[in-house]
């Protein structure tokens, strides 16, 4: 019989563009000594996949062909998509595939906090899973994402938020087939426009120590 792995606390935090996952994120990894994987995920699966990380920018949380959402199906359960004519490219099923096996790997070896890449759904079995997911209004969002990418107007800030919405809901409804904004998915859902940042990190912070403490039991540690 083979002998049980030990369990990890597993943050997968799910974001809209300017809702402040990234600084959430990078934050509680400080604060519990977790792993942090966000971009990092695409630049190790690079690595792996022998290509520069820039050139595959592109790629990453976009919506998959037909021949992917197929092949994920196998993983997440049955892929709920019509039959539509395969427009396939090899980068972004492989970089999906990569980023999945980092996923996996860093659950299996301790501690870690994932920032976006359907972690929620690819991870969804680890018993130390707490799965967030951060938003804001698309008005604040906008203002975020002017600042941050010295955009030259609100305008162009609201454009690439809403852009980034419709592709993010495109990759996980491809990956799942289910809707991005399920509530079913997560554990807790923050608005960080309402309650701020720290709020957030306080919020998920005491929530993570809940499930670690569910998970160690009475003598181990789990983090």
């Amino acid at each position: 019989m083979a002998e049980r792995r030990k369990a990890f606390l597993v943050i997968c935090i799910a974001r809209t563009v300017g809702a402040g996952g990234s600084f959430v994120g990078k934050r509680l990894a400080t604060r519990l000594g977790s792993r942090y994987l966000d971009r990092e995920l695409l630049v190790e699966a690079a690595q792996r996949l022998h290509k520069d990380s820039e050139a595959l920018e592109a790629y990453d949380e976009r919506r998959l062909s037909f021949w992917e959402r197929t092949r994920m199906g196998y993983a997440f359960g049955a892929a709920e998509v019509p039959y539509a004519p395969p427009t396939f490219q090899p980068d972004d099923q492989e970089l999906f595939d990569k980023e999945r096996e980092i996923m996996l790997e860093a659950a299996a070896r301790g501690p870690v906090v994932v920032v976006g890449r359907a972690g929620f759904a690819v991870l969804r079995d680890e018993p130390g899973l707490l799965s967030v997911f951060l938003d804001a209004p698309v008005q604040a969002r906008a203002e975020r994402v002017r600042k941050i990418y010295g955009l030259a107007s609100l305008e162009e800030a609201k454009s690439m938020v809403i852009q980034s919405d419709r592709q993010r809901e495109k990759f996980i409804e491809s990956v799942t087939g289910k809707g991005w904004r399920d509530p079913a998915y997560f554990h807790l859902c923050v608005d960080t426009y309402r309650l701020g940042t720290s709020t957030a990190i306080e919020l998920v912070y005491n929530a993570a120590m809940e499930v670690a403490r569910k998970l160690a039991g009475p003598e181990e540690e789990a983090f």
